[in-house]
């Protein structure tokens, strides 16, 4: 019989309690008040015993002990306490945001998470890693629930899901395009456990994910945790938005604020007159870096094409080579 068909199709029937007095025949006379307050007195009390059945999966009724009834409750209780993350989400950190200007500014290279989950007594811990990966391979976006680790006692039930959200800009809604789901308990959960879902990408979106878990431990109410991570920049081939570094100057090539700009129908002219203008406010900016500017090509955040501007703010330097190789065929699957 599975594990959970014994956990979640159990009935309990009422609880049957034999209550017994014992009246010896004293007669008045043998009554006697008590004189000693050292004296404890128990009175009449009801004594309970309480059966635990279930019901199998043929119709049956199978007489369990209080520990699977205990583990049927922590089970119930996590099932209570879980709840589907929502419809649609908004960033939490827009402190990265310029407003006055086109783009954003990232502040690192986002990681794959991991979560530790402990219950009352903490000697058991329970590690969670979510993992969301861009795969231009497939033009998909991979996400993935693994058990990494558990110390002491393992928890008997494991709900999570890790949902994927796509807005057209940065700090406005993000909507749920799917989400994946676990449902672990028994003997399924230990270290190496994992799920996985693929979701096709079509179209250039800012993507992010929200975790919400309950993990229960036979003893302990439930733990649960929920997350959401900052949003990610990826083109109609899944491929994530350069994070490049200008250690120079000390700052991160700027991320387009809108994964839907619109055509350019007149793109703004640029000339080398503009590209010199541009080397010379960079040098008074920051100083003069010493390179070949011969070598260099300046970057459009926002590329003309798509209505970008010639203000310093929408200007990057950089390498040719990671330019044409890198940036521009980013643009091209746009």
């Amino acid at each position: 019989m599975k594990f959970r068909s014994k956990l979640f199709q159990f009935l309990l029937v009422s609880v049957l309690a034999v209550l017994t007095f014992f009246s010896p025949t004293i007669s008045q006379a043998e009554i006697q008040p008590v004189q000693s307050k050292d004296v404890v007195i128990e009175g009449n009390h009801p004594i309970k015993h309480i059966e635990y059945l279930s019901v199998e999966s043929d119709g049956s009724t199978k007489k369990i002990d209080k520990s699977t009834y205990d583990a049927a409750k922590v089970v119930k209780e996590a099932n209570e306490l879980h709840k589907q993350s929502p419809e649609s989400i908004t960033p939490k950190n827009s402190n990265i945001l310029q407003t006055d200007k086109q783009a954003v500014v990232p502040n690192k290279k986002q990681e794959n998470k991991t979560k530790q989950l402990t219950p009352a007594q903490q000697e058991s811990v329970l590690a969670l890693e979510y993992s969301t990966t861009f795969n231009e391979f497939t033009q998909s976006i991979d996400l993935s629930i693994k058990i990494t680790d558990i110390i002491g006692q393992a928890p008997i039930v494991v709900l999570s899901n890790l949902s994927l959200y796509a807005g057209d800009i940065y700090d406005d809604a993000y909507y749920r395009q799917g989400y994946l789901e676990v449902d672990w308990q028994g003997s399924q959960i230990h270290p190496g456990q994992i799920a996985q879902k693929s979701f096709k990408v079509n179209s250039t979106k800012w993507w992010a994910t929200n975790h919400n878990t309950t993990a229960g431990w036979v003893g302990s109410y439930p733990q649960t945790s929920s997350e959401q991570y900052d949003p990610t920049l990826a083109n109609k081939k899944a491929v994530m938005y350069p994070i490049i570094y200008n250690g120079h100057s000390e700052q991160y090539m700027p991320i387009p604020k809108r994964a839907n700009l619109p055509k350019a129908d007149n793109p703004v002219d640029w000339d080398s007159y503009k590209r010199g203008a541009y080397i010379a406010q960079y040098i008074d900016t920051y100083g003069n870096p010493g390179w070949d500017w011969s070598e260099a090509d300046i970057h459009h955040v926002i590329p003309r094409a798509y209505g970008g501007n010639n203000s310093f703010d929408n200007l990057f330097p950089l390498p040719r080579q990671i330019h044409q190789q890198i940036v521009n065929p980013w643009w091209s699957a746009y």
